[in-house]
């Protein structure tokens, strides 16, 4: 599998969503030649330029991990979110964005997920934390997916940052309490 975010999108024209309506309308959907006009459209020659520019331009941070942890995709988002150009993150563990007093708990259940693969939606429920190349830690819900590849199997996770949320929580449990004392 040959994802690469070494494509320059600077220079490229977005497409609003009504030029992508129209794109779409103007050949049947399912139609090899639908598909082809997509991908025209869209800048992509091939259905692997298409998923390429899928998961760049996702809304989510997307990084895509080996089984021996070693991250062979991360998307622009993944990047912003960390502080690190995506680039940087070929080849380095997925504890690089890991806090790394869980380091080692994070490898057992890496390890774990290997023996027992299944698909893991967001919110479900884990305490996670992330940690930026600058060393800062934020709060985050990863959500999990897999690919049997071969011998490998390929985890795909999707990341957000959840640090607004939990601020937001902090205060309602803040002004709950003040309020239940006033009570």
């Amino acid at each position: 599998m040959s994802l690469t975010n070494s494509h320059d999108h600077s220079t490229d024209q977005p497409h609003s969503q009504p030029q992508l309506h129209a794109i779409r309308a103007a050949t049947p959907p399912g139609s090899a030649r639908h598909e082809q006009s997509l991908l025209a459209q869209l800048g992509a020659d091939t259905d692997q330029g298409l998923l390429a520019l899928l998961l760049s331009s996702a809304p989510v941070a997307i990084v895509m991990v080996n089984g021996l942890g070693q991250i062979l995709y991360a998307n622009d988002k993944l990047g912003e979110m960390f502080g690190y150009a995506p680039e940087e993150l070929i080849g380095q563990t997925i504890e690089t964005l890991i806090p790394e007093r869980f380091h080692f708990d994070h490898r057992q259940h890496r390890s774990g997920f290997r023996q027992n693969p299944h698909v893991r939606p967001m919110g479900s429920g884990m305490d996670l934390a992330g940690r930026r190349k600058d060393g800062a830690e934020f709060p985050l819900e990863a959500g999990l997916s897999f690919i049997p590849v071969g011998n490998d199997l390929l985890v795909m996770g999707s990341i957000t940052d959840i640090t607004r949320r939990k601020q937001t929580e902090e205060i309602l449990e803040r002004r709950v309490e003040e309020r239940t004392r006033e009570i």
